[in-house]
């Protein structure tokens, strides 16, 4: 998918981006309450063209009765329709098919990590792509802090306000509908899809030995179930009256329904637990086997609060138990459910819809203090012009990060331009030498770069985040070597055809590269961060006739010499695209 830049593009306010149709059941809550509390907002849908799952890809889209029913609510737009959005909402880390420009708010991916979310891991660190993330509980906060530096907002487990909320349904209006007897007793079973998961390969028709004769049975089949499965389970239903198949929208009459949750790894036996209710997993012998796999992972730490069975006859009377003793484990349930799902209150698509709503209408304010001072090198022949355009660059792509410019002249004696308003609450200063520029920065971190470059949006955070995630960092250079450029597309897409167009290099680079970096290659570069104590002391030793680059491969051989990391970090790639003001630049292809 591929949202172009055109002048006839669509300006929304919120754009509900859903990648696969699992994810509308966090986007489409949040899209209802601004459109009944916000009418003045536009707002739309979108989502790539439509696959299937397959046996070797989970597919992607939505299908067209979906985007029909979409499109009787509201405003969507399909994957050739150019939009302009000034935030976009996700469920997922799916950044990549985003428009280019706005802010992102991710509001949730569940309550599980799956290897892939709510980790202490380096696969998180995709997530600082978001300006903003909505989680469900304090747990899932602490897990990602470590790697994530985006505000990060604890407002409850968007799915569950369907439990909660007055309009939740009902052991008896699930009944109703599903013409059952409500006087019996009933055991879910919600198995995840992934082969190595699952307990279907092991369960498969024996569900109906599950409790007695006079047991109702649900099947509730993730979306992403390969579809001989489901039409197993479809069939097995069809043949006896104790077996209900399920695919309800909304899911809190089953949940409330039911008694006994049967499951293996799927989110939903979490869900299931959040309403003080026994659950009995089936461990797979291939759990171990599955890629990501992490017994540090919460669907693993919370297994102390569920009964566990290895095969069918101990399942079987585990889960015999759970319906005899409903009341097993249910201290141990009780200190994961605050953990997991702030609130159930029913109010978690109204907190989370609220922080986006803050995010709509923040304004950027003046900060006593910039936390970037960044050293913009000009040549004494540069006109005032080409300046202007430099500034504009920096301050444009800083995108409102407190900071502050401060102009260097490389060469002795050049005439200060006297200096030119940059806006946005940043210094105007007249241009000095470089180590007078470094003695007189003022913010945490001091950022020295070469005019003529474009840069990433939000460069600034990119570098920092390297400082937070590797210990003994001393400096942090952006990516802008031609041969370092090829180097790194091949190690992140090895056997694709390399792109030319740099704008969208800069874009796969930032999606696909970021938290990847090069250690001390010792290679130039035309823009490197440094802690202000750092870039202060080192300056008061250089010439000061220096320019930034020299300066810079002076500092990295001295960082390295001194047991300190030099970075180059992937996702913050430069390529010149600007005029040309110091001469000095070293090029990428």
């Amino acid at each position: 998918m591929d949202f172009a830049m055109t002048a006839d593009a669509t300006d929304v306010d919120l754009l509900f981006y859903a990648e696969r149709s699992l994810h509308l059941s966090f986007l489409e809550p949040v899209h209802d309450y601004f459109q009944r509390r916000y009418p003045e907002l536009r707002l739309a849908f979108s989502a790539p063209d439509f696959q299937a799952p397959r046996a070797d890809m989970p597919g992607w889209g939505l299908e067209a009765a979906t985007v029909s029913r979409l499109r009787q609510k509201s405003l969507f737009l399909s994957s050739a329709q150019a939009v302009r959005p000034r935030v976009s909402v996700v469920a997922d880390a799916c950044h990549v098919n985003l428009p280019r420009h706005g802010k992102v708010v991710n509001v949730g991916h569940g309550l599980i990590c799956k290897g892939m979310y709510y980790r202490r891991d380096p696969v998180v660190r995709r997530e600082n792509l978001s300006d903003l993330l909505c989680v469900p509980g304090p747990w899932h906060k602490r897990r990602l802090q470590d790697n994530v530096f985006s505000p990060i907002r604890v407002t409850g487990f968007i799915k569950s306000d369907r439990l909660f909320s007055p309009q939740a349904m009902g052991k008896r209006g699930f009944c109703a509908k599903h013409d059952l007897d409500p006087g019996k007793p009933m055991v879910l079973f919600a198995p995840t899809f992934n082969p190595e998961l699952s307990s279907i390969p092991h369960v498969w028709d024996k569900v109906t030995t599950l409790g007695d004769d006079q047991t109702t049975i649900g099947v509730k089949l993730h979306h992403m179930t390969p579809e001989p499965w489901k039409e197993l389970y479809r069939r097995l239903a069809a043949q006896r009256d104790d077996v209900v198949f399920l695919s309800d929208a909304d899911y809190s009459g089953m949940m409330h329904a039911a008694d006994v949750m049967v499951s293996d790894v799927s989110s939903m036996f979490l869900e299931f637990m959040l309403l003080n209710k026994p659950v009995v997993l089936f461990n797979s012998p291939q759990m171990e086997t599955y890629e990501n796999y992490d017994p540090s992972d919460l669907e693993h730490k919370v297994r102390d609060a569920v009964l566990e069975a290895d095969s069918v006859g101990v399942l079987r009377r585990k889960v015999d138990t759970a319906l005899d003793q409903p009341e097993i484990l249910e201290e141990e349930r009780l200190q994961y459910i605050e953990e997991l799902d702030y609130g159930r209150d029913g109010k978690s698509v109204q907190r989370a819809a609220e922080a986006i709503r803050e995010l709509l209408a923040r304004s950027q304010k003046p900060r006593s203090r910039p936390r970037y001072s960044v050293l913009l090198e000009l040549d004494q022949a540069a006109d005032t012009s080409a300046e202007r355009e430099a500034v504009s660059e920096v301050v444009a792509k800083s995108e409102g990060l407190p900071m502050e410019l401060l102009p260097v002249k490389v060469h002795a004696g050049a005439a200060s331009p006297g200096g030119f308003g940059i806006g946005r609450g940043n210094s105007v200063l007249g241009a000095r030498r470089l180590e007078q520029a470094c003695a007189a920065a003022k913010g945490e971190w001091v950022v020295l770069v070469q005019p003529g470059w474009a840069l990433p949006r939000q460069w600034l955070k990119w570098m920092e985040n390297h400082f937070h995630w590797h210990r003994r960092v001393g400096m942090v250079k952006a990516l802008a070597d031609s041969k370092q450029v090829r180097r790194v597309y091949d190690l992140l897409f090895p056997g694709r055809q390399f792109i030319s167009d740099n704008e969208d290099l800069a874009w796969n680079f930032r999606n696909f590269g970021i938290g990847s970096a090069a250690f001390n290659d010792r290679l130039a570069s035309p823009c490197v961060m440094l802690p202000r104590v750092v870039a202060q002391a080192y300056a008061t030793q250089v010439p000061g006739e220096m320019g930034c680059m020299p300066f810079i491969q002076r500092m990295d051989t001295f960082l390295i010499k001194s047991g300190y990391v030099s970075v180059t970090s992937f996702e913050t790639y430069l390529y010149t695209a600007y005029p040309v003001l110091s001469g000095r630049n070293c090029r990428a292809g």
